[in-house]
């Protein structure tokens, strides 16, 4: 999934947007969905088509998350690295940017996105493009076309001296 939200391209994942009635609403959530990495519209939805019974009906009920000030340097970091042609790099530096900035939130709402908006068949869909993706990946490694995904943020372990550094 981390993948998926990484890499993400606004357009991707149409299927599950196309479930979101309201047009403005669906274009807010396709435009800030890389930043929906915990509890929101995707992950939640995700989670009510393989275990609905974990997701307590209150989800319905929850405000969208706040707007996130991405951390400034990891920012700056993201926009250099892409300046260098280090895409990857560049995409997990903004990735970092907005977890941080997100776990800056006073109160920390606990989630991120639009959880309110999370439906089961959203989240088929989103499980049926990641599979596809998985499946497609898994079988490239094994006929020897493609070498295997490396974790995402490898220097994050560097840069937070063995998770010593907090971020707030």
């Amino acid at each position: 999934m981390l993948h998926e939200l990484l890499h993400y391209r606004v357009g991707d994942f149409s299927e599950a947007l196309t479930l979101i009635a309201d047009e403005k609403t669906r274009r807010h959530v396709a435009e800030h969905l890389d930043q929906d990495f915990h509890g929101g519209f995707f992950e939640t939805s995700l989670v009510l088509h393989y275990r609905p019974d974990t997701v307590a009906p209150s989800h319905r009920t929850l405000p969208p998350c706040p707007p996130v000030a991405p951390h400034r340097v990891f920012l700056w970091l993201s926009r250099a690295a892409a300046r260098l042609g280090r895409l990857i790099l560049a995409a997990e530096f903004k990735f970092a940017a907005y977890g941080i900035g997100w776990l800056r939130l006073r109160p920390l709402p606990g989630y991120t996105g639009w959880p309110a908006l999370a439906d089961a068949r959203a989240g088929a869909a989103f499980a049926e493009v990641i599979m596809s993706r998985y499946v497609d990946g898994v079988e490239a490694v094994f006929a020897g076309s493609k070498p295997p995904p490396q974790p995402i943020m490898k220097w994050l372990r560097a840069v937070s001296l063995d998770g010593r550094l907090q971020a707030h």
